[in-house]
């Protein structure tokens, strides 16, 4: 039992040990936090006066210069397949050859029959003028003429297309008969392609209606050949907007004398509208936004000082400040996170850590 008294004496002078240990500590560190800070290290930049092209980004899609589906004008049996698929034919090169033994036949026939129809119209032609065959008749005789000249014309149109040729330069597609299969009239046998030039079809939001040209350059990148940049010129606008997407439909052409370009491929398109001169431009990590504001921070003196301003377009990591600062400004860059208006700042070289580290 006479324990218990030194066990309380300890714990009591343990409590007042740490309670002194605590009211020290405290003190300390209040003492620590009132002492002054240095001024806040930042790196900053100079609002920069460039030439400023303003560009339009769109999707599009490309296609032949000319393409046409080849099909058969008379019905017959394919006789010959005079083209390779996929590879280049000439304007007018015989692609495919029908069997026109019956068609050649009709020919004969109609030409006979005009033999026939001329000779008649002539005689009573003679005749008419000496009043020897009454007008009706000279009326029939030459009705029968024109018929059998008709019949003629038909017949060779129909001899002419039993050979099918290339309608334009172009690249002959792929085929799914032989020679000896049996063609019907209007049956697709198969197409010609022109490759060079190609067309670029894409379309454009509504409010740049106003700003796309005839005549205007245009730069694309394709996913096939990703470190390509090929050109264009538009050509054709469409003169109306698409009420379900307000986007109107422009075609450029394109050169592809060196033939990487393919019809259907997917491409990104740049279209450069306008360049303004002097337009005040800084980097893009100086703009803090808030809402839907834009602020940056200035040196005024050592003191940061805080600035609204209005943005415009951006590019390749800078942007436009159309108001609220001019070419020539201070903005700071990096070190924002503590920044407040009126801070104290010093300014760093762009390798300093601090200043990275803020950033």
């Amino acid at each position: 039992m006479a324990k218990k008294p030194v066990i309380i004496s300890v714990l009591v002078i343990a409590a007042i040990m740490a309670g002194g240990w605590y009211w020290h500590s405290h003190k300390s560190g209040s003492a620590d936090e009132k002492k002054p800070k240095g001024p806040q290290p930042v790196i900053t930049a100079i609002v920069e006066a460039r030439d400023l092209t303003s560009t339009i980004t769109t999707v599009g899609s490309l296609i032949a210069g000319e393409a046409a589906a080849i099909h058969a004008e008379v019905s017959g049996q394919v006789l010959e397949v005079l083209f390779e698929e996929g590879k280049p034919v000439k304007k007018g090169d015989t692609l495919i050859k029908m069997d026109s033994s019956l068609i050649e036949t009709e020919y004969a026939k109609a030409k006979a029959a005009l033999d026939v129809a001329a000779a008649t119209f002539q005689r009573d032609d003679k005749l008419k003028s000496g009043g020897f065959v009454a007008g009706q008749q000279w009326d029939v005789s030459r009705a029968d003429y024109r018929a059998a000249q008709a019949a003629v014309a038909n017949a060779e149109i129909l001899v002419t297309k039993s050979v099918i040729k290339a309608p334009f330069d172009g690249v002959a597609g792929l085929r799914s008969f032989s020679p000896g299969d049996y063609a019907t009239a209007g049956q697709e046998l198969t197409n010609v392609v022109s490759l060079d030039p190609l067309k670029l079809e894409f379309t454009v939001p509504e409010k740049d209606y106003a700003t796309v040209k005839q005549g205007q350059k245009i730069t694309f990148l394709v996913d096939a050949f990703p470190d390509m940049k090929f050109t264009g010129e538009i050509y054709a606008i469409d003169p109306r907007i698409n009420p379900e997407n307000r986007n109107f439909t422009v075609k450029a052409t394109i050169p592809n004398t060196d033939g990487h370009l393919r019809p259907g491929m997917y491409a990104r398109i740049a279209i450069e509208t306008q360049t303004r001169q002097a337009v005040p431009m800084l980097p893009e990590e100086a703009v803090m936004p808030q809402g839907t504001d834009s602020y940056v921070f200035t040196i005024n003196g050592a003191k940061a000082q805080r600035k609204k301003v209005t943005l415009g377009e951006r590019q390749a990591g800078s942007v436009e400040i159309r108001e609220g600062l001019k070419a020539g400004d201070k903005v700071i860059t990096a070190g924002l996170m503590k920044l407040k208006d009126g801070s104290d700042v010093t300014e760093q070289k762009p390798e300093a850590t601090p200043a990275k580290a803020e950033k």
